[in-house]
């Protein structure tokens, strides 16, 4: 089975490799390289990088336009592959190779379509989710659903654990759909439209923290934006990322912090939640228990937008 790979991040290694074992891959499509990291240098996308390492043709074109389908026309693959390329694609791809072109979209479908549906489970605090094959189709993530594999969420899976999740089943069915595909033993199945949902990207302003939603909210939200790019908050005007939190046993009013001794708690619009690790404007990842020694904070005043009026929520006195 001759496979173009269509996929550009980290996530789609994991089925990039388990393809690469069994199956001829002829070409890898990424998206271009773009500057990364703090200094802004343009390094190889992961799936380029794996193309370079194992001596496979990498093709990254600025448009999916007449001259780029040619040249993968050239290519006679048997199929095409996708797994999250990051673009949408175009309508005459799906008149390329041997084989309709397949998906693995990292949900239940028709639940989660869209371009975020690792992060919207957990926002919405679902107990499962899933990964699909599906036929690619003009609309967004409309296709006929292939094969499905269902994935559990465990109260404490962030955003980072269940796209490790997703990729490794994901990776997994893929393998499977692609070897029922070739031996003709697979049924595609339409899609109920009816149920469908979406998953879009989430804006900058939904990745702060509204204390004022209950301590579940919130514990959700900081699971979703875990590890990148982390729920925002503010002590002193100064930009907090939360990375990790727990339900506490202490309730008051929201915004307030309840406990900074040996613990960093604050209050929500129902219960309050204990913030296990943060990280400062500037500063590294750390402990909350690290960030109490270095940065001593008063209970009573507000954390978020609203900054008591007359003194400082964190202490300016230096520390012993």
């Amino acid at each position: 089975m001759r496979i173009v790979f269509m996929g550009t991040p980290a996530f789609s290694l994991e089925a990039l490799e388990k393809l690469d074992s069994l199956f001829d891959i002829i070409a890898i499509i990424s998206q271009p390289d773009r500057p990364r990291g703090r200094k802004l240098k343009l390094k190889p996308t992961p799936t380029k990088q794996y193309g370079l390492e194992h001596k496979i043709r990498v093709m990254q074109p600025e448009k999916l336009d007449d001259d780029f389908r040619r040249e993968l026309e050239t290519l006679n693959p048997d199929i095409v592959v996708v797994m999250a390329f990051g673009r949408i694609l175009p309508a005459w791809l799906l008149d390329i190779g041997r084989y309709p072109p397949v998906n693995l979209h990292a949900s239940l479908l028709p639940k989660y379509r869209g371009a975020d549906p690792i992060r919207w489970p957990i926002l919405n605090g679902d107990k499962k989710t899933g990964v699909t094959t599906m036929l690619v189709r003009e609309g967004l993530d409309e296709g006929e659903i292939l094969e499905q594999t269902l994935i559990n969420i465990n109260e404490d899976d962030d955003y980072s654990a269940l796209a490790k999740k997703s990729s490794v089943k994901g990776a997994e069915l893929l393998v499977q759909t692609i070897g029922k595909l070739k031996d003709n033993k697979i049924v595609p199945v339409a899609q109920n439209n009816q149920e469908a949902t979406y998953a879009p990207k989430l804006a900058k302003d939904q990745w702060i923290i509204d204390w004022s939603k209950s301590a579940e909210e919130i514990k959700n939200l900081v699971r979703a934006l875990s590890k990148k790019p982390g729920a925002r908050t503010s002590i002193n005007g100064k930009d907090l990322k939360i990375y990790k939190v727990k339900l506490a046993d202490l309730n008051d009013k929201p915004n307030v912090i309840l406990e900074a001794t040996n613990r960093l708690v604050i209050g929500c619009g129902q219960g309050s939640l204990e913030i296990l690790e943060l990280q400062l404007e500037g500063k590294k990842v750390m402990q909350a228990k690290d960030f109490l020694l270095g940065n001593p904070l008063m209970t009573g005043y507000n954390v978020g937008t609203d900054i008591h009026p007359d003194k400082d929520a964190l202490s300016l006195k230096e520390h012993d």
